[in-house]
C-alpha cells in the first residue's frame, strides 16, 4: 500500500529521470563542498572560483550560497522540463558529470595523488 500524497511512479518516465538527476545534483554539490573543505585543510589546495573564494572562510555562508545556486539551477532545469524533458535531462546529466569531476579532483588532492 502506497502512502497518500505524491506518487513518483505516476510521473512521465522523463520526469522521473529528471527528479533522480536533480537529487544527484544536490548530493554532488554537497559532496563538492565537503571535498573542497577537506582539500583546503590539507594545505595542498586553494579555491579557484573567485566568488566562492570570498565565502569559503565562512562555512555557513559558503554552504548556503552553494545550495542556493544549486537550487537556482534546479529551477531553471524545471522550467526547461516543462518545454522539453530531453533538454532538462541532458542539462542535468552534463551538470552532474561536471560536479562529479570536480569532486574527483578534490579527492585526488586530498589523497595526494
Amino acid at each position: 500500500m502506497r502512502p497518500a500524497g505524491v506518487d513518483f511512479f505516476a510521473y512521465r518516465r522523463s520526469t522521473q529521470w529528471a527528479v533522480c538527476l536533480l537529487a544527484v545534483w544536490f548530493l554532488l554539490n554537497f559532496l563538492d563542498l565537503a571535498t573542497t573543505y577537506q582539500a583546503l585543510s590539507t594545505g595542498r589546495a586553494i579555491e579557484l572560483n573567485p566568488f566562492m573564494a570570498l565565502l569559503i572562510g565562512v562555512p555557513v555562508l559558503a554552504i548556503t550560497t552553494k545550495m542556493l545556486l544549486a537550487y537556482a539551477a534546479a529551477k531553471i532545469v524545471e522550467k526547461m522540463d516543462s518545454r522539453s524533458s530531453y533538454y532538462s535531462i541532458l542539462s542535468l546529466l552534463m551538470l552532474d558529470i561536471y560536479v562529479a569531476l570536480i569532486c574527483a579532483h578534490n579527492m585526488r588532492v586530498c589523497l595526494g595523488v
